[in-house]
């Protein structure tokens, strides 16, 4: 399984059906090509619609922001500096909220004084995150890559449709990772649950 970002490099550079590298900093273009998209392919990933990447997944509340909100909402909340994806806020008993709310720019917008938030971090540890995030990954890698190497179109149209196969499956299998929670014991628990803005 793979553990560093070369791993993932190195999945891309073989679904791009070229050789693999030791390290991003290799004197070549094949490690040059990673490490120029590597972190770009990683966070577009995470900020896919869907699937909600449990493994990359934190939760918040946020205190309102001073400066003046817009004129449709009341209150307007500063996303974390690591929010590369908000999910949904929540009410405080950790239930999607029912209310309107909008993101603009690095703000959530609200018409309640309080904002608990789901969201999706910009995860880089490797080792945190799942197996089918980490394949997403390396085929967003290799999609990016496969051009500027010069490989056959082909082959870079069966990436593309293995990552929309990858991220359907992956749609169920994180989706299905809070399944069995029991609501009840999620409000038991929300004090767990949220962490408060530094």
């Amino acid at each position: 399984m793979a553990t560093t970002s070369v791993d993932i490099a190195n999945l891309a550079l073989y679904e791009a059906g070229t050789d693999t590298i030791d390290a991003l900093t290799d004197s070549n273009e094949r490690a040059r090509l990673c490490n120029e998209f590597y972190d770009q392919s990683r966070q577009e990933v995470l900020a896919m619609t869907k699937p909600n990447w449990t493994s990359a997944m934190k939760s918040i509340h946020i205190e309102p922001d001073n400066s003046e909100p817009p004129f449709d909402y009341d209150y307007k909340f500063r996303l974390p500096d690591d929010c590369i994806r908000p999910i949904y806020p929540t009410d405080t008993n950790g239930n999607p909220w029912r209310g309107d709310w909008a993101r603009r720019g690095n703000y959530i917008l609200m018409n309640d004084e309080d904002c608990y938030l789901f969201y999706i971090y910009d995860l880089d540890d490797v080792k945190e995150m799942s197996p089918l995030l980490i394949q997403a990954i390396s085929l967003q890698l290799a999609w990016h890559i496969i051009p500027k190497l010069k490989q056959s179109k082909v082959r870079r149209d069966t990436i593309k449709m293995d990552l929309a196969q990858t991220l359907l499956l992956a749609e169920g299998t994180e989706g299905s990772q809070k399944a069995a929670q029991d609501p009840a014991k999620v409000r038991q628990t929300l004090k767990k649950m949220w962490v408060d803005e530094e």
